[in-house]
């Protein structure tokens, strides 16, 4: 999900004819957060330092 939504707001920073997005999900899927098991496997810090930064700058693109 957090790969998917950063290739979405890489597109959108190129889009100029739209005024708004809409984010939806799958059939009767919802995604609230991070995957829990995916943090949970983080072996080390500077893993979990990245996937915040990541999220931090594609959440940014998001808001602006």
């Amino acid at each position: 999900m957090m790969m998917d939504l950063g290739l979405a707001t890489h597109e959108l920073s190129v889009w100029r004819s739209g005024v708004g997005v809409v984010l939806t999900g799958a059939g009767t899927h919802f995604c609230s957060g991070g995957d829990l098991n995916l943090v949970k496997s983080i072996a080390i810090p500077e893993d979990g330092l990245l996937m915040a930064t990541y999220m931090h700058a594609v959440l940014t693109q998001v808001t602006i």
